[in-house]
């Protein structure tokens, strides 16, 4: 926890956390890159203040050959406490991709201003397509 000096001279108490995660694949690939060369493996969410959000972009390829259904969900927190404050969400919940189809997807981060006792935090992101 940091404190800061405000302009009034009282001290205010701003707790900033890092955090880092693992992407996991299942019947699709991730890639930082629109043309699918380079692979993304894990996220660096960086530095991220209670009450606030901070999202990450990349691309998903079906290198199958058939359609499949995306689902995404968040696993193997370090933090239980972490797991209670932390929201993740997406912007392509139950979407269906086609073979050879890529798509530009947005993972957003939300940390409860409520949350306590968490100095740094990682999960994994699991992207399953079925």
């Amino acid at each position: 926890m940091l404190s800061l000096q405000s302009i009034a001279g009282q001290a205010i108490d701003k707790t900033i956390f890092t955090a880092y995660g693992i992407v996991k694949t299942i019947e699709v690939n991730a890639f930082l890159d629109s043309v699918c060369t380079h692979p993304v493996t894990s996220l660096d969410w960086g530095t991220i203040e209670p009450g606030n959000t901070i999202s990450k972009s990349f691309y998903l390829l079906n290198q199958g050959n058939s359609p499949v259904v995306l689902q995404s969900y968040a696993e193997n927190w370090k933090s239980y406490s972490a797991e209670q404050n932390l929201v993740l969400s997406w912007n392509h919940a139950s979407q269906s991709l086609s073979p050879g189809e890529v798509i530009y997807v947005t993972f957003t981060l939300y940390v409860s201003p409520s949350i306590a006792d968490v100095t740094d935090f990682n999960f994994d992101v699991v992207i399953v397509a079925s």
